[in-house]
Parts: C-alpha cells; structure tokens; sequence
C-alpha cells in the first residue's frame, strides 16, 4: 500500500518567486485530475496551492535569500481516487501561528492578510506547521465530491 502512494505523489522544488506560480498550480492540477475531482475543486485547489505559495514568496524570506536562488519552495502533491493531499513547504523565517489574527480581525476591506483565510475557503482541511526561524509547512486536503 505504501508503495501505491509514493508512486502517486509529485514532489517539485521550485524556486521562491512568483515566476514559478503557475508551474506550482499546472503541477496540482495536472495530479488533481487523477483523484475524480470536478473541474471547479480542481481550481478551487489551485487557488489554495497559489496562496500557499504566495504566502512563502511575500513572507518567508527575505530579497537576498529570493535573489540569490537559495530561497526554494517545496511542493508535494499525493493523489488518491478521492482526494489530494497538498504540502507547500519552506525554510524560511517561519512565524507563530498562534499569532495569526481571525479573519474577522482583519480590516476590510485588505489586501493583504488574506491568504489562510482564503486557503481554509477553498479545501477540506487545512493544517499551519512552523515556529519562527523553522520554516512554514502548510498541508491541506481536497476531497472529490462525487
């Protein structure tokens, strides 16, 4: 059984910058298709790994780490005939989750601020890993719902 999921999982190490967005969003879509999602979880799930990566390109590192190429986002994608799980990884500065403001704290209208909020709108779970000067990881899952 193992084996059956590392076969279905993509891995891609992309470089932290916003060139690199829609190889990360092709990439989840292309394996999304796999898992029986419809075409709007599909999209639904790219504007989540979008955010995902967003949030590591703005927040993570800083402009010498993103132009020196050492700043890197990894993405792992794991397909089953029902749903897809997502992880969007980085090595970045990391932060305190326990710190992030509920959505009813942020001013509307913003334009920043957003991206957790909009992530947990769009897939059936979400999960924030990170600790300052630990990185981030965030996880989530979208489901088929056929």
């Amino acid at each position: 059984m193992m084996a059956d999921q590392e076969q279905d999982t993509v891995r891609l190490d992309l470089p932290c910058c916003a060139k690199f967005l829609q190889v990360a969003r092709l990439a989840v879509t292309g394996a999304a298709s796999r898992a029986g999602l419809t075409i709007e979880e599909i999209e639904d799930l790219a504007v989540a790994v979008g955010e995902a990566c967003n949030n590591a390109i703005d927040h993570a590192f800083d402009e010498d780490a993103i132009n020196s190429g050492r700043a890197r986002i990894r993405l792992s994608v794991s397909v089953t005939e029902q749903e897809v799980r997502v992880e969007v990884e980085d090595q970045g500065r990391g932060f305190d989750p326990k710190r992030l403001k509920p959505r009813e704290d942020v001013p509307v209208p913003a334009s920043r601020g957003l991206g957790l909020y909009i992530m947990r709108q769009f897939v059936d779970e979400l999960r924030v890993e990170s600790s300052p000067g630990s990185g981030t990881k965030i996880s989530f899952v979208k489901r088929s719902s056929r």
